[in-house]
């Protein structure tokens, strides 16, 4: 499975995922990889992040670190 980011005219790094994304995992990805991606993309702040309803995505972990700004 691959992790990528994308806009209207561009499309970020993508990451290889080589395991099986647990919530934990799931927030390394965001915190590692999508923050650092999503500042370049909007340095104005004015990007949206955009999730599916995947387990580790939907868990109370994952709901938490969406809800953060």
């Amino acid at each position: 499975m691959f992790w990528s980011s994308f806009g209207f005219s561009r499309v970020d790094s993508l990451l290889p995922i080589e395991f099986v994304m647990t919530s934990d995992k799931y927030i390394d990805v965001i915190e590692r990889n999508v923050i650092a991606d999503m500042r370049r993309a909007f340095p104005d702040g004015e990007g949206t992040f955009q999730q599916d309803l995947s387990p580790c995505l939907s868990s109370k972990k994952g709901q938490f670190l969406g809800n953060t700004n």
